[in-house]
């Protein structure tokens, strides 16, 4: 059984017609809202709420901010965006924002975490919230699940040197009026 050029000519265009629809259907599903997804490189750009740069504000630059600690000096705060970063809704727009961890150091024995609530505005990431979680601690797991920022981490128990954490503890936060996270029980 032989079909002709016209019958060759109209399967193609079946086909073409079934191949682009698919794939508009399958970028539907990826951004039902139209809005971009952020990206490891997009947080590791982006602008944090901190207290430890001048301004209150650090512009990381692939990860990392440098700042010294008065001018001339030769000791300087660094601010390093962790390789743990969580994405999910956290304002219930429909668009994923992610939730990561700054790293502090500023000179002096202590490294500070710190949990950033990071909103999506256009595939732009928006820190809108910070919250300090300790002092040489350890993340284990960061997720976001059902709009709330879960966290497993080890910290300082009774009698734990800061060098050694040895408490495991669950926690949950959740962004309260934009600008705050909120600690849930």
């Amino acid at each position: 059984m032989s079909i002709g050029r016209a019958g060759v000519r109209r399967l193609s265009w079946a086909w073409f017609v079934a191949v682009f629809l698919a794939g508009c259907a399958h970028y539907g599903d990826r951004l039902p809202s139209g809005k971009a997804s952020l990206s490891r490189d997009s947080l590791a750009n982006a602008e944090y709420l901190s207290e430890f740069a001048s301004s209150g504000k650090a512009r990381l630059k692939d990860g990392v901010y440098r700042e010294k600690t008065a001018p001339g000096a030769a000791v300087e705060v660094v601010i390093r965006l962790s390789d743990q970063y969580a994405l999910g809704d956290l304002d219930g727009d429909g668009v994923e924002d992610a939730a990561v961890i700054l790293i502090i150091q500023s000179g002096g024995s202590g490294t500070f975490y710190y949990l950033c609530a990071v909103l999506n505005e256009d595939g732009i990431p928006l820190n809108e919230a910070t919250l300090f979680l300790g002092d040489r601690i350890r993340i284990r797991d960061l997720a976001i699940r059902g709009g709330r920022i879960e966290m497993d981490m080890v910290v300082q128990g009774p009698g734990d040197p800061m060098v050694k954490p040895t408490r495991e503890v669950h926690r949950a936060y959740e962004l309260s009026g934009k600008h705050y996270l909120r600690p849930l029980k």
